[in-house]
């Protein structure tokens, strides 16, 4: 059998957003060279990651509720066999995964890497370290972020590749301030492909199991009509489409309200009037910015159509980073990050923007030297393949864990997941010390017999 050619990311949460997910079932490999202490026999390390069979399908549960499904270095071993087995299994052409409890997956064990580090009583070799730091999924969920550089550490798993291909400098902003996307803004801005509320979640399961074939086309369509299976309530906004064409057509917040009050005195309609209380109750700044940032027709459409959502639920507090995409080219397309800092603050200076304070203090609350090899990493990216961004981040990474230039790692991590104190000592402790030459070594090998990280691109199939 040819490499699996889908990979569909489930958790029981309000919602969830399915992303591109041929990419992440070929490209979230690799290969280990050591494996970790583990007995068959153990039930609690088999309960950790479960299994479940369907026609011509197969999925894994990550089965750690309490610690957010975060992936210790056996749940790896054990996925990576399970997915070596199903590859040689031509019955097999569909796998999914799913995270029990609120969350998917909260990406690598990193407190459990910190214990190994720190206990000077246990025996470690690094050749443990990456298996810990694998993410064998990121961020087929509501919640998309890379919060890395708040613990020392940089956007691994392929983020300098995908972040580095989003729209304008994004990635850049994502990267560097950790900040979070949901659902709609993921679809707006190419991450995900689908967006589907809890409820529905078993049905787009069960119609991906129980498909018979694991052609790309089919499996997309499955996806893509899935939602033609949901009838909409009463009070759907899709029932409201021409009300809404009439509503929102308008250039400016105060026409909208305008025509909604005649709409509503015109029809009685109460959507009309939740439609008001609810633009009303919402961030005037907000509505603004949306209006002007946003084509709002388009992100009516892309919506409806592939998720149904209701167009009112995300306008209360509406503060997508997608609308300020402007505001991120011209602060983050700088080549440091001191001048992307120094763009940030007259920004804020003159518009009063408090998202602009908010990304400062994101920023300075980071680790330094992070946030350079971070930049650096996104900008290196750009140019290159996954497997050449996938070789680089592993040599980041093996360098961040063994404190060769700076126990930021361990430190991030003791701050914001351990003492949870949140007061990081960062070393070096500003961005005017942190040198060019310690960014470089952060990319170059351990030592020149540390092998280069070795990926399966022969078994990539052609249309990946």
């Amino acid at each position: 059998m040819q490499s699996l050619k889908a990979l569909v990311g489930l958790r029981s949460r309000s919602s969830c957003s399915f992303q591109r997910s041929r990419f992440l079932s070929h490209h979230y490999q690799r290969p280990f060279s050591a494996q970790p202490n583990y007995n068959p026999q153990n039930d609690d390390l088999e309960d950790q990651v479960l299994v479940q069979g369907r026609a011509k399908s197969r999925a894994s549960i990550l089965n750690r509720p309490s610690a957010l499904n975060a992936l210790t270095t056996s749940m790896v071993a054990r996925l990576k066999r399970l997915y070596e087995s199903w590859e040689e299994n031509s019955n097999i052409g569909i796998v999914l995964m799913k995270g029990s409890g609120r969350a998917f997956c909260s990406g690598a064990d990193v407190v459990t890497l910190y214990q190994l580090i720190n206990d000077e009583e246990k025996n470690t070799d690094s050749g443990h370290m990456p298996h810990c730091l694998t993410r064998m999924s990121v961020a087929l969920t509501m919640v998309f972020a890379n919060p890395e550089t708040q613990m020392g550490f940089h956007p691994d798993a392929g983020a300098s590749y995908y972040l580095s291909r989003l729209p304008g400098y994004l990635g850049e902003y994502l990267a560097l301030t950790g900040d979070k996307l949901n659902g709609v803004e993921m679809i707006a801005c190419g991450l995900a492909t689908h967006y589907s509320l809890n409820a529905r979640l078993a049905w787009v399961e069960e119609r991906v199991g129980k498909l018979i074939t694991d052609e790309p086309s089919v499996i997309e369509t499955a996806l893509a009509q899935y939602g033609d299976l949901v009838y909409p309530d009463r009070g759907s906004v899709l029932h409201k489409i021409d009300t809404v064409d009439r509503c929102f057509c308008h250039d400016t917040v105060e026409e909208i309200i305008d025509a909604l009050e005649k709409e509503a005195a015109e029809s009685y309609d109460e959507w009309c009037k939740t439609a008001l209380k609810k633009l009303r109750e919402a961030s005037p700044l907000s509505l603004k910015i949306t209006l002007q940032s946003v084509d709002f027709k388009l992100l009516i459409n892309v919506l409806l159509v592939n998720t149904g959502f209701p167009l009112m639920g995300f306008l209360n507090g509406f503060q997508m980073t997608f609308v300020r995409i402007d505001t991120v080219d011209r602060c983050f397309c700088h080549d440091t990050v001191e001048e992307i800092i120094d763009a940030l603050e007259k920004e804020a200076a003159e518009s009063y923007d408090e998202w602009c304070k908010t990304a400062l203090k994101k920023l300075r609350e980071a680790s330094p030297l992070s946030l350079k090899i971070t930049l650096q990493s996104i900008r290196e990216g750009r140019f290159q393949t996954l497997d050449q961004c996938l070789a680089r981040e592993y040599r980041i990474s093996l360098n961040g864990v063994s404190k060769r230039v700076s126990n930021d790692f361990c430190e991030g991590v003791r701050a914001r997941l351990v003492d949870k104190d949140f007061a990081p000592k960062w070393d070096p402790p500003s961005l005017a010390d942190v040198s060019k030459d310690m960014v470089d070594c952060c990319f170059s090998r351990l030592d020149e017999f540390e092998p280069e990280l070795q990926l399966p691109t022969a078994l990539r199939e052609p249309h990946m």
